[in-house]
């Protein structure tokens, strides 16, 4: 986990889209999903609905 998948977190968030979410950070979705998965296994949770 590092700091940018907080960011992508609380932009997919406000934005309820992955790739509005890619497109606003300049990535790609896998990018977002691949940092959504790191904060499940991080805190052992869901994180947010796929």
């Amino acid at each position: 986990m590092n700091i940018k998948d907080l960011y992508y977190f609380q932009r997919l968030i406000s934005t309820q889209s992955y790739t509005q979410t890619a497109a606003d950070f300049h990535v790609s979705q896998p990018t977002i999903s691949q940092a959504i998965k790191r904060l499940e296994r991080h805190y052992q949770q869901l994180a947010a609905c796929q």
